[in-house]
């Protein structure tokens, strides 16, 4: 089994492929963004691109070569070999089979494993973002989570379908209809039923929900939710 991993290790240092595997690109990718995103928050997907690629030709590729160098100055040391002509050439024999590594192994690692893997990672990472986004705008334009409770507490009037009690079930439920916090939504069905025990800020944040839907309602043209909404306002002013 141990000689099995020398073999694969000895056959992945050759062949440059531990610099090229998709896993360990995605997570080296991760942690650089991380980290430059600390020291600037404004750090995007492209700068950590080009870092990345910083990182691939003189972290990676420059260590890997340096490695193989040192490998074949301590093979000859063992066989005697070294000697003063030996280090003369060596600087010549390093610039010739850096080129060699180069056109065989660097250059297509580069061009046909690390690039397209890198930008795929940042193509799903840009995707993410942009849903995130989306998400964030969306909810930006959504109706707050009391306003959200007292527009379904008017369609409960009109329909004449009982309000669900405070409880988690009834917000698991609604969370599913409105795609909000459940514990908000169950804070508020507590609130809606027990308007008498509201502070004055759970006040506040009632009567802007109720005005909320009296705009809502109001766009659709049904003016006798205004109805509903005066009673449920005047019973929460005279709790």
């Amino acid at each position: 089994m141990m000689k099995k991993e020398m073999c694969r290790r000895i056959k992945d240092l050759a062949l440059f492929d531990l610099p090229v595997n998709g896993e360990k690109i995605e997570n080296l990718f991760i942690e650089t963004h991380s980290h430059f995103q600390k020291l600037s928050p404004n750090w995007t997907l492209s700068a950590t691109r080009y870092k990345m690629i910083y990182i691939f030709w003189f972290k990676e590729v420059f260590s890997h070569f340096i490695l193989l160098l040192f490998l074949a100055v301590l093979y000859s040391i063992t066989l005697g070999l070294c000697s003063q002509i030996f280090l003369q050439s060596l600087l010549l024999g390093s610039f010739c089979s850096f080129f060699i590594l180069a056109v065989w192994i660097y250059w297509p690692a580069y061009f046909s494993e690390f690039l397209p893997k890198l930008d795929s990672i940042i193509d799903e990472k840009e995707q993410i973002r942009l849903a995130e986004l989306e998400r964030c705008k969306c909810r930006r334009t959504q109706y707050s989570c009391p306003s959200l409770v007292i527009i379904y507490f008017v369609y409960c009037k009109i329909s004449e379908i009982p309000l669900l009690p405070a409880n988690e079930t009834s917000a698991e439920l609604l969370n599913k209809l409105y795609g909000v916090d459940k514990d908000k939504l169950k804070q508020n069905l507590v609130r809606l039923c027990q308007l008498h025990k509201l502070s004055p800020k759970e006040m506040a944040e009632m009567s802007k929900g109720i005005a909320n839907a009296r705009d809502f309602f109001a766009s659709l043209g049904y003016w006798e939710a205004a109805k509903i909404l005066d009673k449920l306002e005047l019973k929460m002013v005279s709790a």
